[in-house]
């Protein structure tokens, strides 16, 4: 990102929004860290410490890295429990839900997800985005404009196996700031846990199939495969 930022200059804005995965502990807390610390104006300093000390993530280190930026450490501490900032990054989690975030992580480009992971990706994305608004800022187009429209003509992807929900949640959600509904309690109760599933199968070892073990073997593993 530090390199995009500085190849593109002014042409290239980075907006980055929190997703914590429920299955990272910290995650939240670390965020919530980094929330606080943009109050103060240095959000980025903070971030890079916790990228760069990603196995120190307690409310211990948080203070030590608050004072190694140069942070009001105990301003920090306050607004570590303010549920404004803890909002801030429940809305991120939950606009990351509506547009269709999965894991990190994600990238969006003018409202198009990428795959990109190498400079050289970004690259290559970025510059199909800026030869579109360009063309149509060249015809008069005002840049917010050209911006709205490039987002506007995301297709909406309905297979479920790669739900992104598209331009329209996209468009309200991060480019308008629409409302959303979420916790700012500092410790939400977790969710309930999904229904167990009852279902028996019986795998049923037919005769000429590969096989190892016996046929009245108490447990079976069905394996489907290929070679590539």
């Amino acid at each position: 990102m530090e390199e995009l930022s500085e190849h593109y200059k002014d042409k290239l804005r980075i907006e980055y929004h929190h997703y914590p995965l429920g299955f990272h502990k910290a995650a939240e807390p670390a965020a919530i860290a980094s929330a606080a610390a943009q109050n103060q104006g240095k959000f980025w300093e903070m971030a890079h410490k916790l990228y760069d000390n990603y196995g120190g993530l307690a409310s211990a280190d948080f203070n030590e890295y608050a004072k190694e930026i140069g942070l009001d450490v105990a301003q920090f501490k306050k607004d570590m429990d303010d549920p404004d900032v803890i909002g801030r990054v429940r809305r991120d989690k939950a606009v990351g839900d509506k547009i269709g975030v999965r894991g990190t992580p994600s990238m969006f480009v003018n409202g198009r997800r990428i795959n990109a992971r190498d400079l050289e990706g970004f690259k290559k994305e970025i510059d199909t985005e800026l030869a579109a608004v360009e063309a149509l800022t060249a015809k008069g187009t005002a840049t917010a404009e050209a911006v709205r429209a490039r987002i506007q003509a995301v297709p909406i992807n309905t297979d479920p196996k790669n739900a992104y929900p598209g331009r329209d949640q996209f468009l309200s959600f991060v480019l308008d700031d629409g409302e959303l509904d979420y916790s700012t309690e500092k410790n939400p109760p977790p969710p309930p846990p999904p229904p167990v599933d009852k279902t028996v199968f019986n795998a049923v070892v037919n005769d000429g199939d590969p096989a190892k073990g016996p046929d009245d073997a108490l447990v079976t593993i069905v394996e489907v495969s290929d070679f590539q």
